[in-house]
């Protein structure tokens, strides 16, 4: 069987989250079966409501709720706003303020950004205080409709350097705009980064701005840049006034089968 995207970016998350699951579980309680199944069917459920599909019930209804809450963002942890500065004018807008009291704006040109091709953010600083996960939301105009379930993925360079050009991963630069990776190999850079989540396409004409949610991931470092990769079939709007993704802190919370 063949692997789509969307595939990868599923097992991938579900993965992702099933180990934070079991961190979090108490000691060896995973290894009883029953809790082991619900483990791994909590990771999977929320592992397709982020990309926006249909939860599985799981075996006998069996469930356990969200070890993450939503924190309100303040002057001290912040929501992560990414955008076009230029010209930038969103019909949908996903920020919790436009002062930069509650979130902190960065930039990221994803200017018709063709299929196939990867564009970085400028060297994010999520603060000396930040939420311990966040999770991802975008508003997206393509410039032609795309294929349904196609994904935007996205994923993380961890650094603990403040200095844009310096102590990055997989060749970026900590400046907005297009990425190649090392040696203009950027699949292989790409697959070395850590994944953070993907954006799922509905098959929308160019005229509707697609607004989603793109996953949960761990805060890992005080910096990061950010790297978008267009799996959509079609390439970004020619304009990116209305394109934006902005990152909403998360805190642990308790959970219960």
């Amino acid at each position: 069987m063949t692997l789509t995207d969307t595939d990868i970016a599923l097992n991938s998350m579900t993965q992702s989250i099933l180990v934070e699951l079991i961190r979090k579980s108490g000691v060896r309680e995973w290894m009883v079966p029953d809790t082991a199944t619900q483990l791994a069917t909590a990771a999977r459920n929320m592992a397709l409501a982020a990309l926006g599909f249909e939860t599985d019930p799981g075996p006998e209804g069996d469930s356990m709720t969200s070890i993450l809450g939503y924190i309100e963002p303040s002057s001290s942890v912040k929501q992560i706003a990414l955008f076009h500065a230029s010209g930038f004018s969103p019909t949908t807008d996903l920020r919790i303020t436009t002062d930069g009291s509650k979130e902190a704006p960065f930039e990221i040109d994803m200017t018709s950004l063709g299929n196939g091709a990867y564009c970085q953010t400028a060297k994010v600083d999520f603060g000396a205080v930040r939420a311990p996960y966040y999770a991802i939301r975008g508003v997206l105009e393509l410039a032609a409709t795309p294929t349904a379930r196609t994904i935007a993925s996205m994923a993380a360079a961890w650094s603990a350097n403040a200095t844009a050009a310096s102590g990055n991963l997989g060749g970026t630069t900590g400046s907005a705009g297009a990425w190649t990776g090392v040696s203009s190999n950027a699949a292989d850079c790409f697959a070395q980064l850590d994944f953070v989540g993907a954006l799922v396409m509905n098959a929308l004409a160019t005229t509707n701005l697609q607004t989603m949610v793109g996953g949960i991931f761990e805060c890992k470092a005080r910096y990061a840049n950010f790297v978008l990769l267009n799996s959509a079939g079609s390439a970004f709007h020619s304009s990116a006034a209305k394109m934006m993704i902005v990152l909403d802190p998360l805190y642990v919370q308790g959970q219960a089968a």
